[in-house]
């Protein structure tokens, strides 16, 4: 535990870090002076910068960016920075002239220090707290023919020694590009004629080249409910910033109900590579009635254990506590868990589960069905929701057992996450009991419901563009969870622009990592992940504050998140 206070310090310039190290300076190699890092540029950037550990005061160094590196040699010298540094730990210096980097460019960091030896990170066990004698072991991750040093006999790749090792010299660059703040797109929504709950947005864009550009931003194809304001294009010198305001106008009063897209394109007109997109998401309507299961008649879904359909008989119950209804709550005949009585008191997870309910056309979708639940404090009831009928979201559960009922009462459950737009949508019902002593008449469902927005829009001719790959945003983005508190699981949904090697992890509220979601390669586009409530070692998470962090490339977000039991 500890806290940090900054004092005289300047907010990072920099658009891009290039570093192999995961943790920065975990260990020291005494024995070595020289060393470098081979990097390739992942964008149009101009190198400014690099940045070192040094282990000891007073230490002279030598920075050189190269050009290649081959037959053992490090060729065509770029840049230097050199001078000498009072004191050991992280330092930044300015090269002497910016590097020009085109995307797919190799390049070499060289750093030479005079005494100490070299900081390099590595896996790694450390105390959990200072002082403490509970230790961690702090993974780190490298691979061939990214870190080098320099023996008598030349260059010898660090990887052969420790396959975790790098060595902590990292290069700081401007990307050559139109930077447009926010990485979001517009999403609003309301019902048929408005009003809309989010009607127009800003988008900043800083150009970086040195020579200056000339830029358009156009809604394409031509949408007449989006209107464009601000500086809509011209000329941008270097460093100069520009706003455009995205607004939704009156014309979307005479949409019809679904969602409608536009695509804004912030062209730049000189470097065509660095175009950007944000597209804009309108959803018209109000959620409606569009599947009702009366249970006048049996539908045919699946009954685990004593699920079954049929008329209750009022019995189950304790102590003349928490007994079954004796009809639905309209007609005779529900689902419930055992009609005749009660669930058991030792009851491993039984489902009630739908047959597959099409929402292809479905937008906002929500669940509401009445339920008449009477439960002691170890019996269990929840709601979930797959697209699949294998990977299940829990989306709702009972939290509360007392008063018991003595009535039918409604739940409204938003499943648009899962559901919207999904041609497969599985609805099933939890029934469970952990030790319950005082076991009672469990669940009982009637007049079950989707409701949502039929989607006309995208029935209309020409077929409205959606979001795809090309209109999707071009940055990382890291979404909240869903539902947020949860129990016992929860879907994170996150988007790539590229194919990145990818770490998804869960922390506490103390910092400690406590599950590993991700970590693996995975192509660009959205990915839902999720949790199941579970740490690394298998049980199941405390109640609390906890925060999951994405790292994707260079690119780290962390969100919080609560679990609630």
């Amino acid at each position: 535990m500890g806290a940090v206070s900054f004092r005289n310090v300047i907010r990072n310039p920099y658009d891009r870090a290039y570093y192999h190290d995961y943790h920065g300076w975990r260990n020291t190699k005494a024995d070595c002076s020289e060393v470098f890092n081979a990097f390739a540029a992942e964008c149009n950037s101009q190198l400014s910068a690099v940045n070192f550990y040094t282990a000891v005061d007073s230490v002279d160094y030598t920075v050189i960016v190269f050009d290649r590196f081959e037959g053992g040699q490090l060729l065509d010298e770029l840049a230097t920075a050199s001078g000498n540094i009072d004191y050991k730990g992280l330092h930044t210096v300015s090269l002497d002239k910016g590097v020009e980097l085109t995307a797919g460019d190799d390049f070499y960091l060289y750093l030479a220090l005079s005494d100490g030896g070299q900081p390099y990170d590595c896996t790694s066990d450390v105390p959990v707290l200072l002082g403490a004698k509970t230790r961690a072991t702090v993974r780190s991750a490298s691979q061939p023919g990214q870190s080098y040093y320099k023996t008598v006999s030349g260059w010898h790749d660090v990887y052969e020694d420790d396959s975790t090792a790098n060595f902590c010299i990292k290069g700081l660059a401007y990307n050559y590009a139109m930077k447009t703040e926010p990485p979001s797109n517009l999403e609003s929504e309301g019902p048929s004629g408005g009003p809309f709950d989010t009607t127009w947005t800003t988008y900043t864009f800083v150009h970086k080249y040195n020579d200056p550009v000339t830029y358009e931003v156009v809604v394409e194809p031509y949408q007449d409910w989006i209107t464009l304001s601000g500086d809509v294009g011209g000329m941008l010198t270097a460093f100069d910033t520009a706003e455009v305001v995205v607004t939704i106008n009156s014309n979307a009063d005479v949409l019809c109900d679904g969602a409608h897209y536009a695509h804004v394109k912030i062209k730049n007109l000189s470097h065509p590579e660095d175009d950007v997109e944000r597209y804009v998401k309108l959803v018209i309507g109000t959620p409606s009635p569009r599947y009702a299961w009366t249970l006048d008649t049996d539908p045919g879904w699946i009954c685990e254990g004593d699920w079954e359909y049929g008329v209750p008989t009022g019995g189950g119950g304790w102590n003349g506590l928490g007994p079954d209804p004796t009809s639905g709550n309209t007609g005779d005949n529900v689902y419930g868990y055992n009609l005749e009585g009660n669930y058991p008191q030792n009851l491993s997870p039984t489902y009630l589960t739908t047959t597959a309910i099409d929402c292809s056309m479905l937008l906002k979708v929500q669940l509401k069905f009445w339920k008449w639940i009477c439960m002691g404090t170890g019996g269990r009831a929840s709601v979930e929701v797959s697209n699949n009928a294998t990977d299940w979201l829990q989306v709702w559960q009972c939290t509360n057992y007392w008063p018991l009922p003595d009535a039918w009462t409604q739940a409204d459950i938003d499943i648009s996450a899962i559901a919207d737009s999904q041609s497969t949508v599985y609805v099933r019902w939890e029934m469970e009991s952990i030790n319950d002593v005082h076991a009672m008449g469990g669940w009982n469902l009637d007049d079950i419901e989707i409701y949502g927005i039929y989607d006309s829009a995208s029935l209309l001719e020409p077929t409205p563009v959606e979001p795809d790959d090309k209109t999707l945003p071009r940055d990382f983005s890291l979404g909240q969870n869903y539902p947020n508190p949860f129990n016992p699981s929860t879907a994170i949904r996150f988007y790539l622009p590229k194919t990145s090697k990818v770490t998804l992890e869960v922390f506490n509220i103390l910092g400690r990592k406590v599950a590993t979601l991700v970590d693996e390669r995975m192509t660009h586009g959205e990915h839902i992940v999720t949790w199941d409530g579970k740490v690394d070692n298998g049980k199941d998470a405390a109640t609390g504050i906890y925060f999951y962090r994405l790292q994707a490339g260079e690119y780290i977000e962390t969100r919080r998140m609560v679990l609630l039991k």
